[in-house]
């Protein structure tokens, strides 16, 4: 039992550590030092147990069952001996062999830098356990905050993450443990320390999404997860954050993507096709006629009779490779949309050998679609893709006449689709074969589409795999996949900004969020005939701006501009490659300055913030990944200097191809032409 004595000098040393640690967060996090000045605990408490330790109650009952701090050091043991953490794996052409002159540039240099790794005899596997040298820490559940103090203290963890979403844990907790030590080590040089306190866990798991474009991607080569307790909310923000991780390390983009972009919007902005509007330009709000949205899934060979029905009322759009299958059933759709940006889609519209088919159709494509694709259609809309060189390009240079950006617009044509609609102001949508998955493996998309019907490589490589099943709009359970999710995900993000917009699903896959499920022969269309008319008549162009040559040249001089800034970034970036940093925490060191370069051109230059964040972000976790699995550090920074040759090689090719090619269609350069010349191998 606890003397009164012993309580009196346990309760007084408490408050003290509290309110030092006020003091330090006011220093370093104000605002949660605001927050909790005058903070009253309203269901868990900071308690002396039975055996005279700091514990936590609730209801009554203490949380912790033994000796608090013993069980948590037992649990850092732990975690220290097997941690949990999430890595990156650079998937580099699908570990497929590559064409030298077809891949893109970044294939090349990365496949080097991984062969590197490859072929180096000196390699030995890292020592299983909690390196010295940590990454990121993410801590999950801060309870007494023992575990904190003991990792803080015994590794070097360059960014540490707490997220505690109970407050009442939290205040308890600066009572136990002295946060200055802490803050002091955590925040030295180039470290980070963020509490997340109170928050969902989807703010929490934004939140690092954040974190990593701020501080670099690199980071999260390595991010070291550590769940000290479990509870409902805990655990939702490991699934979400597991479901983050998935999607944030990959996808970046690179650089000559984004120069595609660039030379797709110049090259497009010379025909002077008419632009889709913000909506604050649009003066008159129309009746709209119903849209049908045609996507390639499966079910959407059972529907395609309702599709004919509807044909004279509604507005038909047709998502990708989904056009394949109206073609070959009599179906000419309104609209086209096209979201992808290289030569491949062409590709299969000459497979469909039917010229006069494209000239009686709309296409709406983003500003980034291949120009030998517009010139097919009869007439052509331009929706300007966020996120993008090329759109920022163009913002960045006008002052009036605004285009909107097509928001949720990838990955796939379906959501560039629901995206470029809901931006037409369309409030009534039905959608059709957009089932974001499959009931029968074999069977993933329509049957009448290039997938089944096409010998080209393209779609062979693109058929796509099940590893998970949800809930399904018809069906107890479908059959999807990360690509598939990640596009009703995508969905369910445009939908959420229109609550005024009623959409039907009527396709037999995934169940999407925001709309309703409706079979296809109960759709009820009244005089939809007129008000069709009316749009193609005098209404659709309230929504679109209308260009002329001048706007290819206003963006084309903000580009010049633009790559002499960027020049000098990228021969910033070469000269601190050398000498080679001294330690793996140097190289750490050297990409977060090189990361913070790049952030300084976020607001004025923000089309080179865009067109190098990705190559970036490829190069440094590529090498960091490969650096940090070498047991031995000496042999580590050998990897690393050859590594930053093969950097050197690519970033002076960006600036050899951004001058040959800024205005090049895709495929019209060969990257191969710039990568040396291999010495024949010996017989």
């Amino acid at each position: 039992m606890t003397s009164a004595l012993e309580l009196d000098i346990t309760t007084k040393l408490l408050a003290s550590t509290f309110q030092k640690n006020l003091v330090t967060l006011s220093q370093y996090m104000p605002e949660i030092a605001r927050t909790f000045n005058n903070y009253k605990a309203q269901e868990i408490f900071l308690a002396i147990d039975d055996n005279s330790h700091v514990n936590l109650s609730k209801n009554g009952n203490i949380i912790y069952e033994n000796n608090p701090k013993q069980d948590i050091l037992a649990q850092v043991k732990e975690f220290k001996n097997k941690p949990r953490h999430f890595f990156y794996r650079a998937n580099i052409n699908n570990g497929n062999d590559f064409v030298e002159d077809e891949c893109f540039l970044q294939v090349h240099h990365l496949a080097a830098i991984r062969s590197i790794r490859r072929q180096d005899t000196a390699f030995t596997e890292p020592k299983p356990g909690l390196p010295t040298l940590v990454p990121c820490l993410i801590l999950v559940g801060i309870g007494l905050g023992y575990h904190l103090e003991a990792l803080v203290n015994e590794h070097d963890i360059r960014h540490t993450i707490i997220y505690e979403p109970e407050p009442d844990i939290f205040y308890s907790f600066l009572h136990v443990v002295d946060l200055e030590p802490i803050f002091k080590k955590c925040t030295k040089d180039l470290r980070s320390i963020t509490f997340k306190v109170g928050d969902s866990p989807g703010g929490f798991v934004n939140h690092i999404s954040r974190f990593l474009w701020e501080k670099g991607h690199f980071i999260g080569c390595r991010m070291y997860f550590y769940r000290h307790y479990r509870s409902e909310i805990v655990d939702e923000a490991s699934q979400l954050l597991h479901n983050l991780i998935s999607r944030s390390l990959h996808g970046w983009g690179f650089f000559e993507d984004e120069l595609i972009s660039v030379a797709h919007t110049l090259l497009n902005f010379e025909k002077c096709y008419p632009i889709i509007k913000k909506p604050e330009y649009i003066k008159t709000h129309p009746e709209h006629p119903p849209v049908i949205i045609v996507g390639n899934g499966p079910s959407l060979d059972s529907n395609l009779e309702h599709i004919k029905e509807h044909a004279q009322d509604c507005i038909i759009v047709s998502s990708g490779s989904a056009l394949r299958v109206l073609h070959d059933s009599g179906i000419c759709p309104d609209y086209h949309i096209e979201i992808e940006r290289t030569r491949s889609v062409d590709a299969w519209f000459v497979d469909l050998k039917d010229d006069d088919y494209f000239k009686k159709i709309t296409l709406i494509a983003l500003n980034t679609v291949h120009p030998d694709v517009l010139a097919r259609f009869k007439r052509v809309l331009i929706g300007m893709k966020p996120n993008d060189a090329g759109s920022l390009l163009t913002l960045a240079t006008l002052d009036e006449k605004l285009p909107e950006y097509i928001l949720h617009c990838n990955p796939t044509a379906v959501n560039g689709s629901i995206a470029l609609m809901l931006a037409l102001g369309f409030t009534e949508l039905y959608l059709f074969g957009v089932d974001m998955g499959f009931l029968d493996p074999d069977y993933h998309h329509s049957k009448k589409s290039a997938y089944y019907q096409s010998d080209d490589d393209f779609f062979k490589i693109g058929t796509p795999k099940s590893n998970r099943s949800m809930e399904g709009n018809f069906k107890e359970e479908v059959l999807t996949n990360d690509n598939f999710d990640f596009s009703r995900f995508e969905i369910e993000r445009s939908l959420h900004n229109y609550p005024n917009v009623r959409c039907y699903n009527c396709s037999d896959g995934v169940k999407i969020k925001y709309t309703d499920p409706l079979p296809a022969k109960q759709i009820n269309i009244i005089q939809g005939e007129q008000i069709k008319q009316d749009w193609w008549g005098k209404n659709e162009k309230n929504y679109l701006w209308e260009t002329d040559f001048s706007l290819s040249e206003t963006v084309e001089r903000s580009f010049f501009r633009n790559f002499s800034v960027m020049q000098d970034f990228i021969v910033k970036i070469i000269s601190s490659l050398t000498p080679t940093p001294n330690s793996i925490g140097e190289l750490l060191d050297l990409f977060t300055t090189q990361k913070a370069a790049l952030n300084l051109h976020k607001n004025e230059f923000e089309t080179i913030y865009c067109m190098c964040a990705g190559t970036l972000n490829y190069l440094q976790t590529t090498t960091l990944t490969y650096a940090l699995d070498y047991q031995d550090e000496n042999k580590a920074l050998a990897f690393v200097e050859k590594s930053f040759v093969v950097w050197k090689q690519y970033l002076n090719n960006i600036l050899r191809i951004t001058s040959d090619h800024y205005k090049s269609p895709h495929d019209t350069y060969i990257p191969g032409h710039y990568m040396p010349k291999q010495e024949p191998k010996e017989k």
